[in-house]
């Protein structure tokens, strides 16, 4: 009997069963799935379970509209899930309600199979913006998920952006990075919890879930919008509603059923809408190569994939002076059937596909063939168009997993501006061909070859009128395998909420990168009425750090946008060598400047330096730009990029950083770097009760950082004050001329003692008192100005004027916090949110030496004020 159940199982057919009590662990083994064996005492009661039976009926039908064929799936694969809860955080529920929606949760987890490697839970709590309470991957025990549950608290807030919320599940929870197996083809569910109307948009948000290939289950109580919420689920028969948070458990067996009953959704593609691909007439020409696999595994069905190459053709306007077409097979080596330039007609192409026969070979080496089209297809020799600008497209049918590695030649087809479009069968694999693919827009997934004809049109559309600009580049910037790349992105209240996709974009673009020491380097900087720089270019040698920081990225604030000043600003401290750039080395820099309005200072002059200091400025603009601005400050026009809004962000692909064609290489004027190694150091040290007996590793950490620099009067100063209710200067900037003197007077610095900390007034003192000429400070002549500060607790004084103040003078504040100082005392401080650095103890502050010393090294900031 299981041997038959397994195999209606594996032919797609969900079976429910009805009997008696008596054989209940009989039906759950005929049964899809356990919770579809129903059991009545006897027959004449089978009215009882009625709506039991239905709702999974109702479910299912809902299924068959989006849903795959189904594939042959393992028990063990078919019990594993990542579920995440996006549940309404607002005061539309309320603490009175929490609870409710709390022991929902639990009690659907006490059902679930908790694991790594079975179920996975996440939960993200929202209203006006979405918080998450725990990733996929935070935990692997149902006592550890339930335990957490317990402890969560309500977020507040009275705006609901449920649109939003969907933006984010997508962008940063089903992904790879926070637990989703969704490129191991494990299914993907959504239980979005809501209780009142989104102010946003939600059918773009929820469209893109679809296409994800997630399912959304919507819940919803009290003032939640029915229209809305059938408009996120994925269809209306997934959307259960009640009239209050208490009457949850009411619906949850119907909760539960398509968890256990969905396997997966059909992806559908769509036109992509990048920027870098655009709309044309049909007669304008195109070069396209079809790449089939013909390996044994593909040859049971070769004819269907003759006969779709055959139907595609037939759509096309083919010849040698409009779209030429080639088609190459491949197994474990790929075979020529014939190129671009062979035939001249459609009848003779038509001819020659008709005559296709299967390779055979039982090894799938894609890698391989994808390097081949590229080096011997889409060539002059082979009839490629390329170096008339015409569109390269390139078709890959697959239907297994490649025996060799994919992931270079694939960068190598996107860096080539080869569009690819990908179907993958039966066996291929998700993570190499969403690799592959230039875009997920161009990835189609058929059951097998057989069923081609499904997507024939949705794949003839984006053939046939899409093309990829080819974008002339100068030679500094594509040569080679080092770059300086700086993110200047417009940090005011204008982006306020949706900076998160702004910086969802740097996070999409930086793996395309190859981030090391002696390769590319990257920077963010933020800007407003003035720029604050995140990280500088040398701050992270590898991919993984970079991605930690740009995932870290907070808005800036402010209400004007002054971008002339902020392309001086990234001109002079951070493509600069003191900055951390290489151009002095003839190293390639390149500016990517993300901008929502009209700058209020001139951009002409700041551009024209910045382009004659030999940068590469791209330019994105979003919504209501000045066009004549963003050309004015682009390197050319085709480096310019303009989207509606900003969920058109999330569409834009700068693979133009690699893209071909090279023209003339942009002068780069000498540099010196006479000032490069010369500092103004002040340190300001907590000295009240607090600090006590842990003042003596304070003085070491002091000592050891002298130590590890170049310490005298024309190279760096060191300056120490100490302060608790009151400031005391300890010694200024020209009192010590050595390392030595600086080193002893150190060593005989006293706790200052006192019971409160006023940190406002001890930064007013260092403004008006020692970073001045007569103190010993150069700022008048462009030396970078430091200042250490070392606190244990929260300020009892007002810090904001002062904070504000540092940052117009161009002093960076690195904040260090012990004890009671947190990120939230250190970050309204520092100059910015990466130079906060809170440690555990004392101890700790050695831990962070040398990372403080680095950037100390290459810092530079533009003074913008004056001192008074």
């Amino acid at each position: 009997m299981k041997q038959s159940s397994d195999a209606l199982l594996k032919a797609g057919v969900t079976t429910l069963v009805i009997g008696t009590e008596n054989m209940i662990s009989q039906l759950q083994e005929v049964s899809s799935d356990p919770s579809l064996a129903f059991g009545v005492k006897e027959f004449r009661f089978l009215p009882e379970i009625q709506q039991d039976v239905l709702s999974p009926l109702l479910t299912l039908t809902g299924v068959r509209k989006t849903s795959e064929s189904p594939t042959v799936r393992t028990t063990k694969e078919a019990d594993k899930k990542d579920i995440v809860f996006l549940i309404d955080g607002s005061f539309h529920v309320g603490d009175t309600n929490l609870p409710a929606i709390r022991d929902f949760i639990s009690r659907i987890i006490e059902t679930l199979d908790i694991g790594s490697d079975r179920v996975r839970v996440g939960l993200v709590q929202y209203s006006d913006i979405a918080k998450p309470e725990f990733l996929l991957n935070a935990y692997s025990s149902k006592d550890e998920l339930l335990f957490e549950l317990n402890r969560l608290r309500l977020r507040g807030g009275t705006v609901l952006n449920t649109g939003a919320a969907l933006e984010y599940v997508l962008k940063f929870i089903f992904t790879k990075y926070s637990g989703s197996r969704k490129e191991e083809g494990v299914p993907q569910f959504l239980i979005l919890v809501t209780g009142g109307r989104s102010r946003d948009d939600i059918k773009k948000p929820a469209e893109a879930l679809l296409r994800s290939g997630v399912m959304t289950i919507v819940v919803g109580a009290e003032n939640a919008i029915e229209q809305q919420l059938q408009q996120i689920a994925l269809d209306p028969s997934l959307v259960y509603t009640v009239d209050e948070f208490p009457s949850l458990p009411k619906i949850q067996q119907q909760v539960l059923l398509p968890l256990s009953t969905l396997t997966g959704v059909k992806i559908v593609s769509e036109m992509p809408t990048m920027k870098s691909i655009k709309d044309i007439t049909d007669n304008q020409n195109r070069d396209i190569v079809f790449l089939i696999d013909g390996s044994t595994k593909a040859g049971s069905s070769f004819h269907s994939v003759r006969e779709f190459l055959k139907g595609m053709i037939e759509h096309l306007n083919v010849g040698l002076n409009r779209n030429r077409v080639a088609v190459i097979q491949y197994s474990k080596d790929p075979k020529v059937e014939f190129l671009l330039n062979t035939y001249s007609s459609k009848d003779d192409i038509l001819d020659a596909v008709d005559k296709l026969k299967p390779m055979g070979g039982r090894m799938l080496n894609t890698g391989a063939a994808l390097n081949y089209v590229i080096s011997n297809v889409f060539t002059t020799a082979a009839g490629s168009r390329r170096d008339a600008n015409m569109p390269q497209l390139l078709v890959l049918l697959i239907s297994g997993k490649s025996s060799d590695n994919v992931k270079e030649a694939a960068g190598a087809l996107k860096r080539a501006a080869i569009v690819t479009f990908v179907i993958g069968a039966m066996e291929a694999d998700g993570k190499e061909t969403h690799e592959i693919a230039y875009s997920t827009n161009l990835l189609f997934a058929v059951h097998n070859f057989q069923s081609l004809p499904d997507i024939q049109d949705q794949l003839l559309q984006p053939l046939k009128t899409l093309i990829v600009e080819i974008i002339k580049m100068p030679t500094s910037v594509t040569e080679g395998d080092k770059r300086d790349i700086v993110f200047l992105v417009d940090g005011s209240y204008n982006v306020g909420t949706f900076f998160y996709l702004i910086r969802d974009l740097i996070i999409n673009l930086i793996p395309n990168f190859n981030i090391a020491k002696d390769k590319d380097q990257i920077s963010v900087v933020q800007y407003s009425d003035d720029a604050r720089i995140e990280f500088p270019l040398n701050a992270y040698t590898n991919k993984e750090l970079v991605l930690t920081k740009a995932r870290q990225l907070r808005l800036k604030g402010g209400r004007t946008l002054r971008t002339g000043s902020a392309l001086d600003f990234v001109r002079t401290n951070v493509f600069s060598s003191s900055g951390g750039g290489r151009h002095h080395l003839g190293i390639s820099q390149i500016l990517v400047l993300i901008t929502s309005g009209k700058s209020l200072d001139d951009v002409k002059q700041p551009t024209e330096k910045l382009k004659q200091a030999g940068v590469v400025p791209f330019v994105v603009g979003i919504g209501n730009v000045d066009k004549q601005e963003l050309h004015q400050i682009a390197y050319s026009p085709n480096l310019v990029f303009q989207v509606d809004d900003y969920w058109g962000l999330s569409d834009l692909d700068l693979h133009l950083l690699s893209i071909s064609q090279h023209v003339e290489s942009v002068p780069i004027p000498p540099i010196t770097s006479a000032d490069s190694d010369k500092r103004d150091i002040v340190f300001l040290i907590d000295g009240s009760a607090k600090i006590g007996k842990g003042f003596p590793n304070v003085r070491k950490f002091m000592m050891r950082m002298v130590d590890n620099f170049d310490t005298g009067a024309e190279k760096v100063q060191f300056a120490a004050v100490q302060f608790s209710e009151s400031p005391r200067t300890e010694f200024f900037l020209n009192t010590h001329s050595t390392k030595k003197q600086v080193l002893a007077a150190i060593k005989k610095l006293k706790l200052k003692r006192g019971k409160k900390i006023n940190i406002g007034r001890a930064l007013d003192h260092v403004i008006k008192n020692v970073f001045t000429s007569s103190a010993g400070s150069r700022v008048d002549n462009a030396i970078p100005q430091i200042l250490l500060l070392l606190t244990s607790g929260k300020s009892r004084d007002d810090i904001s004027q002062q904070a504000e103040k540092l940052r117009k003078l161009g002093i960076v504040l690195f904040a260090i916090g012990l004890r009671d100082a947190d990120r939230s005392v250190l970050e309204p401080m520092a100059y910015s949110d990466s130079l906060a650095f809170p440690v555990k103890s004392f101890q700790g502050l050695l831990n962070i030496e040398n990372r403080i010393q680095q950037i100390m090294k290459t810092v530079a900031v533009q003074v913008v004020e004056t001192p008074v």
